[in-house]
């Protein structure tokens, strides 16, 4: 069994490559770590699921570069993270692209922290996504994984569950700059944990620059601005502490008929909304509550 698959849409028609690890080194780029059918590209699922050993998987060695892939299956027996290897890596995905991150369940007691595609050469991410014009990434997981990589071009993601247990929390790494423009998408089951910049230079929104649309999961910020337009779809939460300046849309519109949806944000210590507008004719609600202990701020600029 893969351990979940993207919709049928996504993956008809797509060639599996699938890892052996018979390369040694755990290095994707490698021929002989894949089977028969050679490297994945843009129009293929990569399936890593045995072969090889140790707890990380690598994507380049020798020098910065690309990898190619559809559709990547990442459920393997040992291995717990997804990183560069030697410099910079980017893994360039296809029109209807897709990651299902899975992996080993957490020994009780290891004390082992969530699982890691990317990590940061000083406050700089070593690994980003490259999106073609007009594609889809679906970023599912059954687990808690932190996402440390920057997602780049004209394409959209979706954030959303894998398989029907549980409610994973997705964590965006503090400095995790992405510039995608097709827009971001947080579906049900899923709490999307953003971690606030503690770089200075930081000027590109962990969730691009195009229109968020909350379409019934949770949103958790930690000490982070977002200023991404906001469209809530479904009735949705927002946690944490963190500040947003986009404008906001509480309704969806289908013909003529409109109806609201419900904004609900659990404030933690600091909870702001700078500049932050709605349509005088948006038929949606907002609610705030907190149920952090202690004081509790929440203001509208």
């Amino acid at each position: 069994m893969f351990g979940g698959l993207l919709p049928a849409q996504s993956i008809v028609a797509q060639v599996t490559t699938s890892w052996t690890g018979n390369g040694g080194q755990n290095v994707w780029t490698n021929l002989d770590n894949w089977g028969i059918d050679g490297f994945p590209n843009t129009g293929s699922i990569a399936l890593i699921q045995s072969g090889g050993t140790g707890t990380n998987l690598f994507l380049r060695e020798g020098t910065s570069g690309s990898v190619d892939v559809g559709t990547l299956i990442f459920n393997h027996a040992s291995y717990r993270n997804i990183l560069s290897g030697t410099g910079l890596a980017t893994l360039n995905f296809g029109a209807s692209g897709g990651i299902d991150f899975d992996g080993p369940p957490e020994e009780k007691g290891s004390g082992e922290g969530p699982r890691v595609i990317g990590e940061f050469s000083g406050s700089n991410p070593t690994v980003s996504f490259q999106l073609p014009t007009a594609g889809l990434l679906t970023f599912r997981a059954r687990r808690e994984v932190e996402l440390n990589a920057g997602v780049f071009g004209t394409g959209s993601v979706q954030f959303d569950r894998l398989g029907t247990m549980g409610l994973p929390v997705i964590t965006i790494g503090s400095n995790t700059q992405s510039e995608f423009s097709g827009g971001a998408t947080l579906n049900p089951d899923v709490n999307l944990l953003i971690n606030g910049s503690s770089n200075p230079g930081f000027t590109n929104g962990p969730l691009g620059v195009g229109t968020t649309a909350l379409a019934g999961g949770i949103l958790s910020l930690n000490s982070v601005t977002l200023g991404n337009y906001m469209h809530v779809t479904a009735d949705s939460l927002v946690t944490g502490s963190g500040t947003l300046t986009g404008n906001m849309l509480l309704s969806t519109q289908s013909g003529t008929i409109q109806t609201g949806r419900r904004m609900q944000v659990d404030a933690g210590n600091l909870f702001v909304f700078n500049n932050a507008t709605y349509s005088p004719t948006d038929t949606g609600t907002f609610s705030v509550l907190s149920t952090a202990e202690g004081y509790t701020a929440f203001d509208v600029i």
